[in-house]
């Protein structure tokens, strides 16, 4: 991805079709490092990536293009939610963490400046660990009180099956229907449809 935005290319020509039905992806890359950079140099530098994607999303060819960005809040993750209709924003529950979000959504409603269909879908609480239960509850609780109705239910957990997943280079729904991060996952996505169908 790093040297079509270095070169402005249509993304079409970087699909990569998986054997996983309905599943294609454009993959990272290590020029992704210099992409930051490199943005600055551009014309309209908030919207190359926009320019980039008309043709994919004027064919029509997908249901949803999902972003998994990086936490940093520059020009590149700029490019991204200036072209995005949604945001889904994973937090740990840790104070860290909950101290940033306040950041995070000035710079959300920032970009709604250009891109007035943004909305935030949802915060999910990731990484979940019942081991940490008492930090955890109290982190919850005070996610639920700033953000109330904008809170997934869905939680979800510490699992090695993420790292399984990794490893064996497969979706982790793939490693099976009576698993735990599996289940999460599925419910999760119920719960983002639902958000996204009602608007």
């Amino acid at each position: 991805l790093g040297l079509a935005m270095e070169y402005e290319d249509n993304l079409l020509d970087y699909i990569q079709k998986t054997k996983y039905e309905n599943i294609d992806f454009i993959v990272s890359d290590l020029s992704m490092s210099t992409t930051e950079m490199l943005l600055f140099t551009k014309i309209e530098r908030e919207s190359v990536l926009k320019h980039m994607l008309r043709d994919i999303i004027n064919k029509g060819l997908y249901d949803f293009i999902i972003f998994d960005t990086n936490p940093v809040l520059g020009i590149l993750n700029y490019n991204v939610l200036n072209v995005s209709d949604y945001v889904i924003i994973p937090i740990e529950l840790s104070i860290f963490a909950i101290d940033g979000l306040d950041t995070l959504i000035k710079y959300i409603n920032s970009i709604k400046k250009t891109n007035e269909k943004l909305t935030i879908a949802g915060i999910v609480i990731n990484k979940y660990d019942l081991r940490e239960k008492k930090i955890t509850e109290t982190c919850e609780d005070i996610v639920n009180e700033i953000f109330r109705n904008k809170v997934f239910n869905t939680k979800i957990s510490v699992d090695t099956k993420i790292k399984q997943a990794q490893l064996e280079n497969v979706p982790v729904m793939y490693l099976g229907n009576n698993i735990r991060i599996v289940n999460q996952y599925r419910d999760l996505a119920k719960e983002v449809i639902k958000v996204v169908s009602n608007k």
